[in-house]
């Protein structure tokens, strides 16, 4: 979200009220202007972490009794 609604914050001393505005913002880019890094690219650590978690998920669901078989 870019912008938000304008607020009004009252100030202390004399009891005034001030209003408070937000401004839409421009994407921010680099002083030479080239766009941001991310979203970066998939990469070969990606992939490794991917199965590693994959392969943890399915670990569990093949060691993991199904539910209600266990007995209190």
């Amino acid at each position: 979200m870019d912008t938000a609604p304008a607020r009004t914050a009252q100030d202390g001393a004399d009891g005034t009220r001030l209003a408070v505005t937000v401004r839409p913002s421009r994407r921010r880019r680099r002083p030479t202007g080239a766009p941001p890094p991310l979203p970066r690219t998939f990469q070969f650590s990606s992939a490794g972490w991917l199965l590693a978690t994959l392969g943890l998920v399915a670990l569990f669901s093949i060691t993991s009794p199904p539910a209600g078989t266990v007995r209190r």
